[in-house]
């Protein structure tokens, strides 16, 4: 195995003994050239700005099982990534000013476990998103920018509480349901149209009956004026009863109509009232409600 180019120049300089114990160890042990590794990739990050990567390295590089040739030099530029790394301290408080310390922080989008309590928060230099959040409260969004060697920035934020939903109360019409003229009009509906029914079928039946010859029981074509009038009356009830049904059906609806559009005044009854006019061929029948 060739003995790579950081353990090279970490030899230089010292005894040919001591510099050929160190490769014999790199070619041993892949503990030491993951050392090395860390110690070359932790200098990149830190001269590219990314210091927490940096740090991280130089710590696994500074610890026991890497040649100490290495450990002193990844200690010492441990020590200066500490000097040059900044941090910010949050101060949360909610909608009434109180201190928090029950909130979700991300920073750069990956979640902070660790940020309670006052500690400082070590970040990279450069600009940073932060977003706070809290259960019941509007998530705050802000955008800093840091420097090196910045320590202990203080950061505060305040929720603001969350808006309740703007829900209109029920109105004492919609909470009082169908009016109360609804179902005594619509018992007048059926009432009309059974009588409808009954008479239309009664008259049908008995003109039928007076239709046949005399032979046959009927009395046709020498009916009695009473007979005729018998009838007649059969058919002018079935018509005053369709149009009482009509009129009733109509109201009715009206009434429910009025009462579901949310109308706030129930409708005060004044005077009503059905009226029929016979006809000669029938009747006609109105029924007449004032507001």
């Amino acid at each position: 195995m060739i003995i790579r180019s950081y353990v090279r120049a970490c030899v230089r300089g010292l005894p040919l003994g001591v510099g050929l114990l160190i490769g014999s160890l790199a070619r041993a042990d892949g503990v030491v050239d993951t050392c090395i590794e860390n110690a070359e990739r932790g200098q990149e990050e830190r001269d590219a700005g990314k210091l927490l990567g940096a740090r991280d390295r130089f710590l696994a590089c500074a610890a026991d099982g890497c040649p100490e040739v290495i450990r002193l030099d990844c200690a010492k530029w441990k020590a200066d990534v500490d000097k040059q790394l900044p941090s910010i301290v949050p101060r949360v408080r909610d909608a009434k000013g109180r201190d928090l310390l029950d909130y979700d922080l991300t920073i750069d989008g990956k979640a902070v476990s660790e940020h309670g309590a006052g500690r400082a928060i070590p970040v990279d230099p450069g600009e940073h998103r932060l977003r706070w959040s809290r259960p019941g409260e509007v998530a705050v969004d802000q955008k800093i920018v840091v420097r090196v060697g910045e320590k202990n920035r203080l950061v505060d934020v305040a929720f603001r509480a969350r808006p309740e939903p703007n829900v209109d109360p029920p109105s004492s019409k919609e909470s009082a349901g169908p009016s109360v003229w609804t179902w005594p009009l619509a018992g007048v509906a059926v009432a009309g149209f059974t009588g409808l029914a009954v008479m239309g079928t009664m008259a049908k039946n008995r003109h039928d009956e007076l239709s046949a010859p005399v032979s046959a029981g009927g009395c046709a074509p020498h009916c009695s004026e009473d007979q005729v009038d018998e009838v007649r009356g059969l058919m002018i009830g079935a018509n005053v009863s369709l149009g009482v049904g009509i009129v009733a059906t109509g109201g009715a609806v009206w009434v429910a109509l009025r009462s579901t559009l949310g109308q706030t005044d129930e409708p005060a009854v004044a005077a009503s009232g059905l009226t029929i006019t016979p006809l000669e061929s029938g009747a006609i029948g109105s029924w007449r409600v004032r507001f």
